[in-house]
């Protein structure tokens, strides 16, 4: 719809989900990064390139490693990598993250839980 002059209406700008610090929390919703919106924006975003997606994650662990060095590897890769759905064997393709009655994020498919 166009506003009186013609052009288009200036949408409210939206929370950027992104962390305070490598290893750090969200700074738009406070939870530990990624947080649940961003790893719906994330598996969107990523949809086609699950391998590009993991390498990033990846890179953003090794970078939450100098910031929490006595954290376990295991709750690392939970974090950062542990969520991130399978892609489809044939298509190759991630399902969406949907939410959960209990608020967890779940891909369509019931692959992983965060």
């Amino acid at each position: 719809m166009s506003g009186i002059d013609g052009t288009e209406p200036r949408r409210p700008a939206l929370p950027l989900h992104l962390a305070v610090h490598p290893g750090g929390d969200c700074r738009a919703c406070g939870d530990q990064w990624p947080c649940e919106t961003q790893r719906k924006v994330l598996v969107r975003e990523y949809r086609d390139a699950r391998s590009s997606l993991l390498i990033y994650l990846s890179l953003q662990m090794i970078e939450a490693m100098d910031y929490h060095p006595t954290s376990a590897a295991a709750e690392l890769y939970a974090r950062y990598l542990g969520w991130v759905p399978e892609a489809d064997a044939r298509s190759g393709v991630m399902p969406a993250m949907v939410q959960r009655k209990s608020g967890a994020l779940d891909s369509r498919h019931g692959a992983h839980a965060a």
